[in-house]
């Protein structure tokens, strides 16, 4: 039986492939795209963590983002009247006795003592319509729910803060109200099941006995 902990990213793909292709992907993990490389080197150095100048993520355009990624940090912070805030926490915890880890990029402790959950995203655009076609898109509603989880944090509300990966790197910061959370408690409920199965009986099923419906 697999010891591995399920993760945030890992549940996305079970919502979207089959177990077998998970199984193949966690196994044999494909680069990062452009898009991925230049989101990993902002939130590295937003958070003063060591990273790798390139052709995709250049120096000055990541710490141009993430001189917009810190000023929103901040905002969040003014928002929930935090008093400090954890960065890039790594928590292992039992869901159901599924084990699980995962990253929020920030856990903020608000002024009447609740955990509030924040994650950076970067993303070609930050208007309005098109942040909120990504957070479902990408799942990101599951992936709050399951640090809220973790953290036993707050589900009134969670926070995503938005860093346009152009020039000239603008920022937002956009509320997720309780009721996304909801939805995506229910989706990483969903996939932990199937997780849940899929250690259990050993077994990674491909198109011919596997079904999301």
């Amino acid at each position: 039986m697999t010891t591995e902990r399920l993760r945030p990213s890992t549940a996305k793909m079970l919502l979207d492939m089959t177990p077998e292709a998970v199984r193949y992907a966690l196994d044999h993990p494909s680069p990062p795209s452009r898009a991925m490389e230049f989101g990993t080197a902002v939130d590295r150095e937003t958070f003063a963590l060591t990273w790798t100048p390139s052709a995709t993520a250049r120096e000055a355009d990541v710490i141009r983002a993430a001189i917009t990624a810190r000023k929103l940090i901040d905002r969040v912070g003014e928002k929930t009247g935090a008093l400090r805030y954890m960065a890039q926490h790594t928590r292992e915890w039992d869901s159901d006795g599924v084990a699980c880890r995962g990253t929020p990029d920030l856990v903020y402790t608000a002024s009447d003592g609740s955990l509030v959950i924040a994650d950076l995203k970067t993303c070609a655009s930050a208007r309005a319509d098109n942040i909120e076609q990504t957070l479902y898109r990408h799942k990101y509603d599951l992936q709050l729910a399951a640090y809220c989880e973790a953290f036993r944090a707050n589900t009134d509300r969670a926070y995503i803060i938005w860093v346009e990966s152009r020039e000239p790197f603008l920022g937002r910061i956009s509320t997720v109200p309780a009721d996304v959370l909801h939805g995506g408690r229910q989706k990483w409920h969903r996939a932990r099941e199937i997780w849940r199965k899929c250690v259990t009986e050993e077994y990674w099923p491909g198109y011919e006995d596997f079904s999301h419906t």
